[in-house]
């Protein structure tokens, strides 16, 4: 059984498109509208299907290809799904990280002013830590090579 996330109702798996958070009758309401030509409207608040929260429209991120605008999922849910598929790490994993790191990037320690980026080896997935956006734009910039940062301490040092 699974809860759609536009209707709300408790439907059977087979109601529901591989991989959608809205069943079947849903999506065809709403590829109607769009067929349709009428324009999404986008509620003041909404149920979060997963954490079954109602909150307003600013919690959630905007979508134009949803009927309502807004994705199903509000933001806080939506990044943990996305944390837990990209890098395999749930919320207690992420909140033990921030712990261990005192709510600081790993590489500058300056404090987290917004949602840090999880850092990881892209050879083997493996999470390395938590960085600020401008340490983890730094490393990609030097392709995560440790050579090329030696290179560019050697560069700073002169």
């Amino acid at each position: 059984m699974k809860i759609c996330s536009q209707c709300s109702e408790t439907k059977p798996e087979g109601d529901f498109y591989k991989g959608r958070p809205e069943c079947k009758t849903c999506t065809k309401a709403r590829q109607k509208l769009y067929r349709d030509g009428i324009v999404p409207v986008i509620p003041e608040r909404k149920v979060c299907p997963r954490c079954r929260i109602d909150k307003p429209e600013g919690e959630y991120h905007r979508n134009a290809n949803r009927p309502d605008g807004l994705l199903a999922y509000c933001k806080l849910c939506w990044s943990e799904m996305e944390r837990l598929r990209k890098y395999g790490i749930t919320r207690e994993e992420f909140d033990r990280l921030m712990l261990e790191q005192e709510g600081a990037c790993a590489i500058c320690t300056d404090p987290f002013v917004q949602s840090p980026h999880v850092d990881h080896d892209h050879q083997t997935g493996a999470v390395r830590g938590l960085l600020c956006d401008y340490c983890n734009h730094g490393l990609g910039k030097f392709r995560d090579s440790a050579r090329n940062l030696r290179r560019a301490i050697d560069y700073l040092s002169r």
